[in-house]
């Protein structure tokens, strides 16, 4: 029994195009657990042949449609053909791109390369999230490892590519936020008392704690993390570096903007570790809302800091016992 998987391609001002993609082989006659559908590795072979065989013709109709001039309309003269490199969820794609010589309505001589052109970014945005989201839960060399397990990307990525990818990323998230502010509350009591009720209550818990060099303990710098738990929704977590980060309380805004806690006279209830500045700073009414703070350390925090006391205490070398008359 042979299965095959053919893809169609129906431009708008082209024929009808249909090609096969990959074929697959079974017994006739024959079940069992291990041949049932699809295996993974004829999954995965399945799809870079598709992303392959769909970005091709693609590229194709691109390229051919950007080669008349803008200008006259004329088509420019073709220089060379060259390939760029493009990472996808399915595949390391090398897409053709030819490059064109720019027409002579053009006082200025040069070469248009429309592929290039349309490409700036060549990792695409799901490909980005995906490691985005699962560097930030494991480390990078196993993030590349389970991204090549279950997607046809091969050996595409590393450790290092993951990590590049992350930063960018986490930059891009970096400028997309607004500019700080002490405060961002606008208007008085009286026109907060005027808007219609708000929604339920969001509990924001909020713990600091330093960490230090193994090596050289004077070193240290303070963390600060958060949990932002609304009645209705799922909960978001924050955290940031104290000192480092320029923009804590515009990062503690948007998580809760998002939240939909942008209403004015709303409930929230902090319940954070004994008061720190950069606690404290960060929580003086980043809404117009009513900020109600417990400072208390939470019985966990207190009983995982008595485990790790006693640990360290098990650890230590004893002493050896002098006795009475050595002292003397």
């Amino acid at each position: 029994m042979r299965f095959s998987i053919q893809l169609m391609i129906d431009g708008s001002d082209a024929a009808v195009e249909t090609q096969e993609i990959v074929s697959f082989d079974r017994t006739d006659g024959a079940l069992s657990i291990y041949d049932l559908g699809l295996t993974l590795e004829e999954a995965k072979k399945a799809l870079a042949a598709i992303q392959i065989a769909i970005t091709d013709a693609q590229v194709t109709d691109h390229s051919r449609r950007q080669r008349l001039c803008l200008c006259c309309r004329q088509p420019r003269q073709f220089k060379d053909k060259r390939t760029i490199t493009v990472r996808t969820c399915f595949g390391k794609l090398a897409l053709p791109s030819p490059r064109y010589r720019c027409c002579r309505c053009h006082e200025v001589p040069g070469v248009v390369a429309p592929v290039v052109a349309a490409l700036p970014e060549r990792v695409t945005p799901d490909l980005l999230a995906l490691e985005a989201r699962w560097a930030s839960l494991t480390a990078y060399g196993v993030t590349a490892a389970l991204l090549a397990d279950v997607l046809p990307i091969d050996k595409a990525v590393n450790a290092s590519t993951i990590r590049n990818d992350a930063m960018r990323v986490a930059e891009r998230l970096e400028a997309e936020l607004g500019p700080e502010q002490g405060m961002f509350a606008s208007g008085c009591q009286a026109e907060w008392n005027r808007m219609p009720i708000p929604g339920p209550p969001v509990t924001i818990g909020i713990d600091g704690g330093y960490v230090r060099s193994w090596t050289d303990r004077p070193t240290n710098f303070e963390v600060i993390v958060g949990k932002s738990v609304p009645e209705d929704g799922p909960a978001r977590r924050f955290g940031f570096v104290a000192g480092h980060d320029e923009k804590p309380k515009r990062r503690l805004h948007e998580l809760l903007v998002d939240q939909g806690c942008d209403e004015p006279g709303g409930d929230l209830l902090c319940r954070m570790a004994p008061a720190t500045c950069e606690i404290s700073n960060i929580t003086c009414a980043p809404m117009r809302s009513t900020f109600s703070t417990i400072s208390t350390l939470p019985c966990a925090s207190r009983c995982s800091n008595r485990w790790r006391a006693a640990r360290c205490h098990r650890s230590a070398p004893r002493r050896p016992r002098q006795s009475r008359r050595s002292k003397a």
